[in-house]
């Protein structure tokens, strides 16, 4: 069976603010249901969203994905 947790519970999760998370909810950029006028947050769904939005990590990137970018200072001479 799922757990759901509030506002308060997903914001110290994520550890951010509770307006954060309501925002977040407004702009549907967080997975939540609304029950009996209360938002609340799947744990499961959430751990996944969360797990969705990781970097990627440096050694699971191709070399060939990595472009690559020559930078030139220059100095000027007073």
């Amino acid at each position: 069976m799922s757990r759901f947790l509030t506002v308060d519970e997903t914001s110290e999760l994520l550890r951010v603010k509770r307006q954060t998370i309501y925002k977040w909810i407004c702009q549907k950029k967080i997975p939540s249901i609304s029950v009996g006028g209360r938002t609340l947050f799947d744990e499961q769904e959430l751990i996944a969203w969360i797990s969705s939005g990781k970097r990627q990590l440096v050694s699971s990137i191709n070399p060939s994905e990595i472009k690559s970018h020559s930078v030139s200072v220059g100095f000027r001479a007073e």
